[in-house]
């Protein structure tokens, strides 16, 4: 008899998990210890549940959920205001200020005031999505609305593959 137990979903983790972000991928093993702990090497995060522990229960994906949050969020901060900072120069834009949150309802915005925000779930997007909703906001601060004009700017700034990036990016949810 096969006691091991089976996988009831694939929006599970476990040790066949293939997650990963732009920084880091997520690498799940069972342990002998009697906690759960992990650790981030190399742009490796290991997580480490006690083998007598379900990793199908609840709190066990709560807390992989969690750890994945926090070291999301981490890695955006830096990773996605230095992005940010390089296409605005690149690119001759000015921006005030650059505030990376949990947003589920929008990969990015852009105030009247000329702050962005960003949803750290980006860093769960291909790069050259990542560049396209960075550069969308930045042409926000010349066109604050989705003008004609808008599209024009961004489009130039893509080599015409404003479009596509926008279809691309429809297959995406920002959530873990």
């Amino acid at each position: 008899e096969n006691t091991k137990k089976k996988r009831p979903d694939d929006n599970l983790f476990d040790e066949h998990t293939k997650w990963k972000s732009l920084t880091f991928k997520l690498k799940i093993s069972s342990t002998k210890m009697s906690q759960h702990y992990y650790r981030f090497t190399d742009g490796i995060l290991y997580f480490y549940y006690p083998e007598k522990c379900d990793i199908y229960s609840k709190n066990t994906q709560s807390i992989v959920k969690k750890l994945l949050d926090n070291v999301l969020r981490s890695e955006a901060k830096i990773f996605l205001t230095n992005s940010l900072k390089m296409l605005a120069e690149k690119h001759g834009f000015q921006y005030k200020s650059c505030t990376v949150r949990s947003s589920t309802s929008r990969w990015g915005s852009c105030t009247s005031h000329k702050n962005i925000n960003l949803s750290y779930y980006l860093m769960m997007l291909p790069i050259e999505l990542v560049d396209y909703v960075l550069l969308h906001e930045l042409c926000h601060l010349k066109e604050m609305n989705h003008s004609p004009q808008l599209w024009a700017l961004l489009d130039s700034l893509l080599g015409g593959n404003a479009k596509k990036y926008r279809q691309k990016l429809k297959k995406y949810t920002p959530s873990i």
